[in-house]
């Protein structure tokens, strides 16, 4: 185990990629064609039906989600957000789940997937936003950079 390197003084609102509520959620289980990042937007592999990854074009299938625990893929590993080739992945339709982004959230936005890493950026409904894709959900707890928030395809925020 490293050293730490960070003290925190307050825990994180949830984990990016695991449910943030009780309300129904749509799930759909494919396979990983290469390493899939959790808490990411998915496309379809080149085996549409059975297969995702992290790129694509048009609509994602949806968000990839925490479903499995200690998958390590890397030798003397403590954790990792990806999924191996190979391994299933559970994708997300609809719900509510924790995500991260490297920009800043706020409360109403809609959520855009990055069609290049399936990353997430925000902007209002309808925005138009270079290389990435609307997508249903909407922040319901937003955060500076680098935080914790939560993103939903059940509210009537947007």
């Amino acid at each position: 185990m490293s050293f730490p390197t960070a003290v925190r003084l307050q825990p994180e609102v949830g984990v990016p990629g695991t449910r943030a509520s009780m309300n129904p959620i749509s799930v759909i289980s494919r396979i990983a064609q290469s390493a899939v990042t959790v808490a990411r937007f998915v496309w379809p592999g080149t085996d549409t039906d059975n297969q995702v990854q992290n790129t694509g074009t048009g609509a994602p299938l949806g968000l990839a989600i925490t479903d499995q625990v200690g998958v390590i893929p890397n030798y003397l590993a403590e954790y990792s957000m990806q999924v191996p080739a190979g391994f299933p992945v559970q994708v997300a339709e609809q719900g509510e789940y924790f995500a991260s982004s490297a920009n800043a959230a706020t409360l109403g936005q809609k959520v855009f997937a990055t069609l290049a890493d399936g990353t997430l950026q925000f902007g209002a409904a309808g925005a138009t936003i270079t290389g990435a894709v609307e997508t249903p959900y909407v922040v319901t707890r937003g955060g500076a950079a680098n935080a914790v928030i939560k993103i939903s395809t059940w509210s009537n925020l947007a």
